[in-house]
């Protein structure tokens, strides 16, 4: 048995270490590296190089083999969407639900990534689509939350369907709603609307998803958080309110919206260098005069 094993140890030294562009020693499968993929097999399940892949793992290459973060062939192809890599991996046994140092998981990086079949092929497979980040800035984000944060809407669509939870907060208190309504990801936005997201969750900031889509001048999401119950006169850590954010880039539309949903048009900034500024200070300062109409004519001075 010592003798057996002798070489597949030596193999997996020589895998570990090497960084040409040969081949590994004793095998036609090459042996390519970079600084971020410090493997062949972590190399080739990037660049979707499933006849390499092959060729490593039929030479006795752990398929579940990680780098010093603790990343895997698996997370290397899921992110860039090789679905032919991962189909590999997963039928060698690579485990679908490992995950880096700080949690990160092939479904997150697939979800992050926009790449819907590998997605739905790592569900099927057993995913966790409510693993969660254990460590770094966004503990407790989720696939979801990168996917909704991106706008890969058909992903949203998927892992909703898969039982993620449309409300889950990372760390920051940021959601799949605020992260899409955030980044002007309107039809992700739209689509988590629909599904149930709580409209009137904030980030650690405070910040909303109504305050968010009235500063990107997003018409229809803001009426459909509206009609959803979002709380018109919800305020940041800083007072800030979704009508200020309208009124700063002056978004005609929105502001006449809020102020007939009943945004109060004389609330002020309550902190920071700021503090006591109001819409119409900002319709002003950012001199868009049918604002500064629109705010006049509903009482504000």
């Amino acid at each position: 048995m010592k003798k057996a094993l002798f070489p597949a140890l030596v193999l997996s030294a020589l895998l570990t270490a090497c960084a040409t562009n040969g081949t590994v020693q004793g095998t036609s499968c090459s042996a390519k590296t970079d600084k971020l993929a410090s493997t062949p097999l972590l190399y080739s399940a990037r660049e979707g190089d499933v006849g390499n892949v092959r060729c490593l793992l039929d030479a006795g290459v752990n398929a579940n083999a990680a780098d010093g973060d603790g990343s895997t062939a698996l997370m290397f192809a899921a992110a860039q969407g090789h679905t032919a890599v991962v189909q590999t991996l997963l039928d060698q046994g690579a485990q679908v639900g490992a995950a880096d140092k700080n949690g990160y998981t092939a479904l997150m990086t697939a979800a992050g990534g926009g790449n819907t079949d590998v997605a739905r092929l790592l569900i099927e497979r057993g995913a966790n689509v409510n693993a969660a980040l254990t460590g770094g800035k966004t503990a407790g984000g989720t696939a979801l939350m990168w996917a909704a944060g991106r706008g890969h809407t058909d992903i949203v669509r998927l892992l909703i369907e898969k039982g993620a939870n449309v409300n889950a907060a990372d760390s920051n208190g940021a959601t799949a709603l605020t992260s899409a309504a955030l980044g002007g990801r309107s039809d992700t936005t739209r689509l988590l609307i629909e599904q149930g997201a709580n409209v009137n969750m904030a980030n650690k900031s405070g910040a909303t998803a109504l305050m968010a889509a009235s500063l990107n001048g997003d018409a229809d999401i803001v009426r459909r958080l509206i009609d959803k119950g979002a709380n018109v006169n919800a305020t940041d850590n800083n007072g800030l309110t979704a009508l200020m954010a309208a009124a700063m880039r002056g978004h005609a539309d929105i502001a006449r919206l809020l102020i007939k949903s009943g945004a109060n048009v004389g609330a002020a900034v309550t902190k920071g260098k700021l503090a006591g500024a109001t819409a119409l200070d900002a319709a002003r300062d950012g001199k868009h005069d049918e604002v500064v109409q629109i705010l006049r004519a509903a009482g504000a001075k």
